[in-house]
């Protein structure tokens, strides 16, 4: 069964607890995608870095007509204080829309580490800022620990924790934009407040028993 699991919710909730038990229930890979990874630091190991490229400009070509500018599609290009064009790295695709339409090559793309991926213990951690399009790719059977509500958004299946009033609230609003965007939803209590890679036992704890009978229905 190669089927794709997110466990989502608000914080406390016991979101990376939940995820490495039901990984070990399923015999599927943990996947924990954040900025930056929690679980194992002193044991992972470095797979593979993921680049892209980022636009820089060549002064001694620009014309600062700025044309970059008036063909990116999400504005990452703007003005430096002399008048040519820098690219905003937090908005950058890096589509290459701005070094095709120049019309005098000022613009070159430069390499960027967007995203590292380690491995310890079985554990795959994808660490970035923007990991949407690492998790599209990525083939299953897994358990996401979803640090981010969209990253949920690759998965066959969202997992939504909660375990008081405030954190259902949240948990309602996430099932909803999941439901959106064709994910189906299970909207899960977990009383379970334990965490950490020390102190996580096998199984999944009483409350979550019911979890794996639904699973099959996917």
């Amino acid at each position: 069964m190669d089927l794709k699991v997110a466990v989502a919710g608000a914080g406390g909730t016991g979101k990376t607890t939940v995820a490495l038990r039901l990984s070990e229930e399923l015999g599927a890979k943990l996947v924990e995608a954040k900025e930056r990874a929690e679980l194992f630091l002193e044991e992972r190991k470095l797979v593979k870095e993921v680049y892209d490229v980022l636009p820089a400009v060549d002064k001694e070509k620009c014309l600062r007509c700025n044309l970059c500018s008036a063909v990116c599609p999400t504005r990452a290009m703007v003005r430096d204080w002399e008048g040519y064009p820098l690219a905003l790295e937090g908005l950058c695709t890096s589509c290459s829309s701005c070094i095709v339409a120049c019309p005098q090559g000022a613009l070159v793309g430069r390499a960027r580490v967007v995203a590292r991926i380690y491995e310890a213990r079985g554990v795959l951690q994808i660490e970035g800022r923007d990991l949407k399009a690492l998790l599209k790719g990525l083939e299953g059977p897994w358990v996401l620990d979803a640090d981010r509500p969209e990253y949920a958004l690759f998965a066959d299946v969202a997992l939504v924790l909660y375990n008081d009033a405030r954190s259902l609230l949240v948990a309602e609003r996430l099932a909803r934009f999941y439901s959106k965007n064709d994910v189906e939803v299970l909207i899960i209590e977990n009383e379970s407040r334990e965490a950490g890679p020390g102190r996580i036992p096998k199984g999944l704890p009483p409350r979550l028993d019911h979890v794996l009978p639904l699973l099959e229905n996917f």
